[in-house]
């Protein structure tokens, strides 16, 4: 009987021969040959599913199944009377558990080849990466731990042992030094690299549902590569689709003609949009001077065919701190128009904080800022209304503004 095993670039050697796993170019998990194959039909019989198990991920799972002593199929047939109860065995939802974690992903490299074997996959959309490690046979006993070291990218990983339910057991950590290796496979995801200000700040709009109860949000990762992530769930968060659709911090969404976000990276602001299911290029629709830097996160909102977004801005040229409002066509962002509709100064510093704005269902702008803990209000039909206080508070800072019924509402 020939073992099971795994080489580069040319995956599969099983009972049957050898086989590759992967697609030659760009090496995409797309199909093994395991024992699993003379289960399908109980499959099919049994859970009524028409995925075929020889179709789709490693077979290095079901190595580790027959192993340890699970080679007696996926499922268990229990006989009531005259009825047939098919019930799945803790191998079906680790082959569910492996498709999931390796179907389409690339194959990148072997890291590691000793007493413990390390596999590098990559989502070829997300570019997170994925670790299989599990003991090699080459060895008579599996090292009870050992000090694995991974190129992460990111400060979140995702820590799955082999599942033996539905639900496999999941650990979250911000580093890997060491872990438990047995006889059965082991799975460390890479996650986006998140922190509590991944979804700062409240003065922009984030997290929105459409008319069909769609969630979209967005976010950015804090790591290396500071990624902007859009996430989409139709099934009310259970599920998600990620995008990432460019590099920078903090973005705002809406939903006007589309989906918009809207960012900041260094001293510039980009708009990203999509429509008919098509992200368009990104464009920049601010560019400070070299004597200007940001304060405060851009806040956006659209209405109609238009964008509008506000920010802080301290000018050292001047020692001034300015309040800039833009206008702009979703469909031509380029022709963006700046103005600075509040200012300060000299002398400064001023204490800053983040503009919120908002629309009401007319196309009326609503925005709140505050300097040196007051808290101002204004709004815009035609031109902009002059700052009314609405709190001097000692620690006033950061306001976010949002309309219930025919109310506005402002809380910081």
């Amino acid at each position: 009987m020939r073992r099971y095993g795994w080489k580069d670039k040319d995956l599969i050697i099983t009972e049957q021969g050898v086989r590759g796993c992967l697609n030659p170019i760009p090496y995409t998990c797309v199909s093994y040959e395991t024992q699993a194959s003379l289960w399908v039909k109980q499959i099919v019989a049994a859970i009524g599913t028409k995925e075929r198990l020889d179709k789709g991920v490693s077979h290095l799972i079901f190595y580790s199944l027959w192993d340890g002593g699970w080679g007696g199929g996926i499922i268990d047939t229990i006989i009531i009377g005259t009825d047939t109860i098919y019930k799945p065995l803790p191998a079906y939802f680790a082959y569910l558990q492996a498709k999931d974690n390796l179907l389409n992903k690339h194959f990148n490299k072997r890291i590691r080849n000793d007493n413990v074997k390390v596999y590098e996959f990559e989502d070829p959309k997300s570019h997170l990466r994925t670790w299989v490690i599990w003991w090699s046979r080459d060895y008579p006993y599996p090292p009870s731990n050992v000090i694995i070291s991974l190129p992460g990218r990111t400060h979140s990983f995702y820590y799955e042992k082999m599942a033996k339910s539905e639900i496999p057991e999941r650990f979250i950590s911000s580093k890997w030094d060491s872990i438990l290796c047995d006889t059965f496979p082991v799975y460390i995801k890479e996650g986006p690299g998140i922190n509590k200000f991944s979804t700062a700040y409240n003065s922009q709009k984030k997290f929105l549902i459409d008319s069909l109860k769609n969630l979209h949000f967005v976010y950015h990762t804090i790591d290396d590569t500071q990624k902007i992530v859009y996430a989409f769930s139709k099934d009310e968060g259970e599920n998600w689709e990620i995008n990432f659709i460019g590099k920078g911090e903090y973005p705002s969404i809406s939903l006007t003609n589309g989906i918009n976000c809207l960012w900041k990276k260094d001293r510039k602001i980009y708009f990203r949009r999509k429509f008919n299911n098509n992200w368009q290029n990104e464009e920049i629709i601010l560019t400070l001077p070299y004597y200007s830097n940001f304060v405060s996160v851009p806040c956006f909102v659209s209405y109609g065919d238009y964008g509008h977004v506000a920010v802080e801005v301290q000018n050292s040229l001047l020692g001034q701190w300015q309040l800039w409002y833009g206008k702009f066509n979703l469909l031509n962002p380029q022709e963006v128009q700046w103005s600075i509709i509040d200012r300060r100064g000299p002398p400064s510093p001023f204490s800053f904080s983040h503009p919120s704005i908002h629309v009401d269902g007319s196309g009326n702008l609503h925005l709140v800022y505050s300097i040196n803990d007051t808290i101002f209000y204004r709004f815009k039909e035609e031109n902009w209304s002059l700052p009314e206080v609405i709190s001097t508070s000692l620690g006033n800072k950061n306001p976010s503004i949002s309309f219930f019924r025919n109310y506005i509402d402002v809380v910081w």
